[in-house]
């Protein structure tokens, strides 16, 4: 197997007011209908399709930024998804300046988020079948704002140790999803790192 490339990108996931239950706010996939230009297909850069991809790993800083209209725990919960994915731009940031941690080509897999577009049905497009539950962060969300220190949750969901690796092979992906339904009021933000490779 070569490696292909290496890569790292973060952004911010924006949940609003009325957010909805296990609404989709971030997603990994590779050949789900785009590539990492945002063209049809799974092609990298140089035009070579990978085997699959390697999430590595996935951190998340998530707080609460405007009261709710009640206190409640929620929560965000991460999922894999089997092929056959495809993907849509409904509701969706996608960002191609990805970062190049080794010199390679820009990557075939396409990470998307609910970030300042974001509506209360968070990213609708696309097929997602059967996803199985990997992993979650849990959170207390309040009705008066928490002062700052105590307003953030954080967790490394996806650690690549060689013993635990994901592979997404052609069609798969990684979605987040948020479990309670919003108040009429609350938002809250969550900013993301994440670091995958590409093999063939």
């Amino acid at each position: 197997m070569a490696l292909l490339g290496s890569y790292q990108i973060g952004g911010r996931i924006i949940q609003i007011a009325l957010q909805a239950a296990a609404s989709r706010v971030w997603q990994v996939c590779f050949g789900g209908g785009f590539n990492g230009a945002g063209g049809v297909g799974s092609g990298n850069g140089n035009g070579v399709t990978p085997s699959f991809i390697v999430p590595k790993q996935l951190t998340l800083e998530w707080f609460q930024t405007a009261a709710q209209t009640a206190t409640f725990e929620t929560s965000l919960d991460l999922f894999r998804v089997g092929a056959t994915v495809t993907m849509d731009n409904n509701g969706v940031t996608f960002e191609n300046n990805v970062g190049r941690m080794i010199p390679g080509p820009v990557p075939s897999a396409l990470v998307g988020w609910s970030g300042a577009g974001n509506v209360a049905a968070g990213m609708t497009g696309g097929t997602y079948t059967n996803p199985q539950p990997i992993d979650s962060l849990g959170n207390l969300l309040f009705l008066a704002l928490p002062a700052a220190a105590t307003n953030m949750v954080s967790k490394t969901m996806v650690i690549a140790d060689g013993l635990r690796n994901i592979q997404l092979l052609a069609g798969e992906a990684l979605i987040l999803r948020n479990r309670v339904v919003y108040g009429a009021a609350g938002t809250s933000s969550c900013y993301f790192s994440f670091v995958w490779e590409e093999w063939a």
